[in-house]
């Protein structure tokens, strides 16, 4: 083992939310103990000179494995504690969709360079802040490797998909929740493609993430602009990417293609009803013109934008908090809007993606993956799947008082 300090890179551009977060008090003392029923493996990223992404990976994958959970832990870089807990689900659904007898489960950790030194192995990737790796920005260590945790999931997936080694893979869901539902946001939108989409599922399991990714300029709330001048870059849009040339932006950064290949995807997400905390997550000014300060509302209104800009029938949404007047809301001047030139690039593609609530379930991962509709998001057909509407009763107004707007 060695210290961050003399194994990282030179400090590089980060995206708005490293800027302004608060200090992160989570350090790891230690790798936590491996789970009873896994592996802790180094898994070595093709093409980054030796660089490991350290995993904990199901004793059993062998050559029928069918089924494969890649799960991505939350701000705490538990990867154990996630691993566990989606053992645990898995095992109370075996037999139910993609929950297979065969089913691998794979839990990468992504150390932070600053706050995790003297963890992670020569050959081991870090990231420089704690939460860089959320927004699939570039490792830091080792030294010249520059690794996007985006490149990892590839690896993975490209991995599993391989008919050499796994010639009956059916199934790979990449999930995550909190964080870890950040990024996996962020990697449907942005990641390569299934390069095996003629016989396997690729799946994208969203869980309660603070914020995802906007494609144009449109907002659900009214946004200071001065004080907040970075309200539409990098994680939350994207202008002024931050992963780079460690992860280039796919079809030339065009919004609208992205828009529409990521609407495409098999991308699922499954939200807590009461995910009501103010204070907790991103509550920079950035993640708050999303709707405040709660993650529940806010994801709300990125399903509801998302529909409006593929062309849905606003009828569809009107219980979904959030007011977008270009795409299909009643006028509003107060929020941000695109014109009508930008927003007929984005219509016309149908949004495949699907989203419940779980009544009574706060920002915990087990909470909403371990009910039953979030175990259906989890492991069942997309065919199979119904949205969710979010309570008439807790959402009456398309409209919130930002009171922590501006950045500190």
């Amino acid at each position: 083992m060695q210290p961050a300090a003399a194994a990282s890179s030179p400090s590089k551009k980060r995206d708005a939310y490293t800027l302004y977060k608060p200090t992160d008090k989570v350090k790891l003392k230690k790798v936590s103990q491996t789970p009873l029923n896994a592996d802790k493996r180094d898994f070595t990223i093709p093409g980054s000179n030796g660089a490991s992404v350290l995993t904990f990976w199901s004793k059993e994958t062998p050559a029928d494995t069918d089924s494969v959970l890649i799960t991505i832990h939350g701000k705490d870089r538990n990867a154990a504690d996630y691993y566990n807990t989606f053992h645990t689900i898995y095992q109370e659904n075996k037999g139910k969709g993609s929950a297979t007898d065969n089913m691998a489960i794979v839990a990468p950790l992504f150390f932070s360079t600053i706050n995790d030194a003297g963890v992670y192995s020569d050959t081991e990737l870090g990231y420089g802040d704690s939460n860089e790796w959320e927004a699939g920005d570039a490792s830091t260590h080792p030294v010249g490797a520059q690794v996007s945790t985006f490149a990892v999931l590839d690896a993975l997936v490209n991995h599993f998909t391989d008919a050499s080694q796994y010639p009956k893979m059916k199934y790979i869901t990449v999930v995550g929740h909190g964080g870890g539902g950040q990024m996996v946001a962020r990697y449907a939108a942005l990641g390569e493609e299934n390069p095996a989409a003629d016989r396997i599922n690729l799946r994208y399991v969203v869980g309660d993430p603070s914020t995802g990714l906007a494609f144009t300029d449109d907002r659900p709330t009214k946004v200071d602009q001065l004080t907040c001048p970075t309200w539409n870059t990098y994680r939350y849009a994207l202008n002024a990417y931050t992963p780079g040339a460690s992860y280039p932006l796919p079809l030339n950064g065009d919004p609208a293609a992205l828009f529409k290949r990521f609407i495409a995807r098999d991308v699922r997400y499954v939200i807590g009803a009461d995910d009501d905390n103010d204070r907790k997550g991103d509550q920079s000014c950035m993640a708050q013109a999303w709707g405040g300060g709660e993650r529940q509302r806010r994801n709300q209104a990125y399903y509801k934008y998302i529909w409006l800009l593929a062309g849905g029938d606003p009828g569809q949404v009107s219980a979904f908090f959030g007011s977008f007047p270009a795409l299909g809301t009643a006028p509003d001047k107060s929020v941000p809007q695109s014109t009508p030139d930008k927003v007929s690039a984005f219509r016309g593609w149908p949004l495949t993606h699907k989203i419940t609530f779980v009544s009574g379930a706060k920002h915990n991962a087990e909470a909403v993956y371990s009910s039953e509709n979030g175990s259906q998001f989890l492991f069942g057909d997309r065919a199979s799947l119904v949205n969710g509407q979010p309570s008439s009763s807790k959402w009456k107004v398309d409209a919130v008082k930002l009171d922590r707007l501006k950045l500190t």
